[in-house]
């Protein structure tokens, strides 16, 4: 007869738990299946920060009931002065039914700690009232928001997080076009943006990120029909990666001219949206990449791109073609780019 398998690691004496967290350097404590009072109460004393992940709270590894005893036991009775939440997500836990309730009342529990100790806090819209007690955590540096295609930015309270310095924004629908107005109010002092699976349906004229700190601006899957119009005089890197394979989506970027110390703007896409003419007194300084093109030699490129890729097949010399390919792109960004302190240039082609 097989014995039962044990977890010796609860079976070790405290200090020897201590030694092995200090020297591990122990941060996530939901990577250890073990949480037992005994055990906790040492995780409480020994760890300076908690970090709470979704990759090991799989529906087929539950931890819903340990993390509840966690958060109303443990931690209210053992609360030491290092304790550190550095990232809470709230769509790390399991999809069963029966613990949906214990996942909003740890959500209410964990709401009553501390605001301080949170740095980076991760958010799925399935709770809207959670989003009442943002502003509480004032040194939040990192805020995730998965809005699960929620249909309207009007449904987002106004807030103002000084700290945060970076923020990311995935699948919501902007039907009024605020979106932006929204970041640039709750966020003054943003510094990172990630928009991701945008789509914006408004009677504006245009849909404006304004912002004087940003910095760095990802923009993946956006679709809008009106112009988006990028106002930021900081802004240092801006990457696009924009599917136009919906025919009813014609994405256009304006850069304005006050972004002078732009280096890095990098377009990955099937079609090319952005207004060349702001870009005429753009001063590039240092390891840009560019795929920047006119619609009219578009065709060009890609005839030029298909016929490399099939001499390569037939093992035919291919220098006549990528120089005529080098001249055509070179051509088009001395029309429209200021190449004076180009460093380096870098084509990426994708579709």
């Amino acid at each position: 007869m097989e014995a039962e398998p044990r977890d010796l690691l609860s079976d070790l004496p405290d200090d020897i738990l201590l030694h092995i967290f200090s020297f591990l350097q122990v941060k996530d404590i939901l990577c250890l299946r073990i949480l037992s009072t005994r055990f906790n109460k040492t995780l409480c004393t020994a760890t300076p920060s908690f970090c709470f992940s979704d990759h090991y709270l799989h529906p087929h590894n539950c931890s819903c009931t340990h993390i509840f005893d966690f958060m109303f036991n443990t931690v209210p009775k053992n609360r030491p002065h290092a304790l550190i939440i550095n990232r809470v997500s709230f769509s790390c836990f399991c999809n069963k039914p029966e613990h949906r309730n214990l996942h909003k009342q740890w959500i209410i529990q964990l709401f009553k700690l501390k605001p301080s100790m949170f740095y980076e806090l991760s958010l799925d819209y399935d709770l809207p009232s959670i989003f009442t007690s943002l502003p509480k955590f004032q040194s939040l540096k990192v805020l995730k928001l998965n809005m699960n295609q929620l249909h309207s930015v009007n449904m987002l309270p106004q807030m103002k997080l000084a700290a945060l310095e970076t923020l990311h924004i995935k699948s919501i629908y902007s039907l009024n076009g605020l979106l932006g107005e929204w970041i640039s109010q709750s966020f003054p002092f943003l510094k990172h943006l990630f928009l991701q699976k945008i789509i914006i349906w408004a009677v504006k004229p245009d849909f404006t990120i304004r912002s004087s700190s940003l910095v760095d601006l990802v923009i993946h899957d956006l679709r809008s029909p009106i112009p988006v119009r990028i106002m930021a005089q900081n802004l240092r890197t801006l990457s696009c990666f924009i599917r136009e394979r919906v025919h009813e989506y014609n994405t256009k970027f304006v850069l304005e001219s006050c972004v002078p110390n732009l280096q890095s703007l990098t377009w990955v896409g099937r079609r090319v949206g952005v207004d060349l003419e702001t870009l005429k007194n753009l001063q590039v300084t240092t390891n840009p990449r560019f795929l920047i093109t006119r619609e009219s030699k578009w065709d060009v490129l890609i005839q030029l791109f298909q016929a490399i890729r099939s001499a390569r097949q037939l093992h035919i010399d291919t220098d006549v073609l990528r120089q005529w390919m080098r001249r055509t792109i070179m051509g088009i960004l001395e029309e429209s780019v200021s190449l004076k302190n180009l460093s380096h240039l870098q084509i990426d082609v994708v579709g």
